[in-house]
This record gives structure tokens, C-alpha cells and sequence, in this order.
């Protein structure tokens, strides 16, 4: 796929996404079709999630170029719970850098792998063009943002939420998320 604003390939299926038991097979059939259907003329290959990573290290490696990992959040620290873990704690290791969105997944990544030498770009808003409405209107809502994980606390907050219920029934519980 070709996008207009950019003069390189955009591949929006890779099949080394996953870390089931077919990830080597999937990585090796990745590098296959972006060398094929490449020139191979960077400098920098930045893998910007971490399932990417280990295909961003084979192809800057046959490319002579930097690798880049953005870490987001802590899916970064996923692989340990699968057996590809060794395998990415030695493709942070060997990358030219590691930038993570926050100190906190940047600390769970070090915990988890060793220490490492990990940048935080946290990700930002410039105050400047986005800010609260000069008049804000408050309305009687708990707002929750955020995946529909277990881990991003929603249970939590519903729990929290039906006892403050109690004493304020006005309010209601809004979701925003995926």
C-alpha cells in the first residue's frame, strides 16, 4: 500500500504481530516480503509497537540501519509471559534506542528484562491550541476512558462507583473506550 505523504511502503497486515506459536515462521514470511518489496536504502527501521520488534531487528541488521523500538505502554513487557521473552529482552538489548511513552512503563520494562537505557517522549498536547473551554458546563457523570481490559480497572471503578451511587443518585457512569 503506497500513502500519498510518504515516499515508502506502508504494510498494514504483518503476520509477525502475534507471539503464537508460529511467530518465527511469521517474522521469517514478514522480512521475506519487505525485502522483496523494498530497496532496503534506510537508515533507521523503528518498530513502533514491541510485537514488531524482532522483525525490526532482522531487517535493520540485513539493512546496516538503526533500530528504534517505541515502547507503549506495558505491552511492552508482554513477551515475558511467553516464550519469545529471552528473544526480546537481547532485541532491546542490541536497538540503538528504546523511547517509551511514560516512566512507568519504561521502569516495569527494567524490571522485567534488566536495566536499560530507555528515553521517556511522553505523549503530549500543545497547551497552547487545545485548553477547557472558557465556560464550563459540569454535568453529574463519572467518566471512564480507557480499554476494556481487566487491567485498566473498569470493574474497579464500577464497584467504587455503585457505592458513591448511594448517596448521590443523580450521577451516572459513562464509558468511553474499546
Amino acid at each position: 500500500v503506497r500513502n500519498d505523504k510518504a515516499p515508502w511502503l506502508i504494510h498494514p497486515v504483518l503476520r509477525s504481530f502475534s507471539d503464537g506459536r508460529w511467530k518465527k515462521l511469521a517474522v521469517k514470511y514478514d522480512e521475506l516480503r519487505l525485502l522483496l518489496s523494498s530497496t532496503g536504502n534506510f537508515d533507521i527501521v523503528h518498530s513502533l509497537v514491541e510485537p514488531v520488534a524482532l522483525l525490526g531487528d532482522r531487517l535493520s541488521k540485513k539493512w546496516g540501519a538503526k533500530h528504534m523500538i517505541q515502547l507503549i505502554g506495558t505491552y511492552s513487557v508482554s513477551p515475558v509471559l511467553t516464550r519469545w521473552k529471552e528473544e526480546y529482552g537481547r532485541v532491546y538489548r542490541e536497538a540503538e534506542s528504546l523511547i517509551s511513552i511514560s516512566d512507568y512503563t519504561a521502569q516495569r520494562v527494567c524490571e522485567e528484562y534488566e536495566p536499560l537505557d530507555i528515553q521517556t517522549a511522553t505523549l503530549g498536547v500543545d497547551s497552547s491550541l487545545f485548553g477547557p473551554p472558557s465556560i464550563v458546563k459540569k454535568e453529574p457523570y463519572f467518566l471512564f476512558v480507557g480499554a476494556l481490559k481487566p487491567r485498566k480497572g473498569l470493574l474497579e471503578a464500577i464497584r467504587g462507583f455503585k457505592d458513591f451511587l448511594g448517596a448521590h443518585p443523580e450521577y451516572e457512569f459513562r464509558v468511553v473506550g474499546a
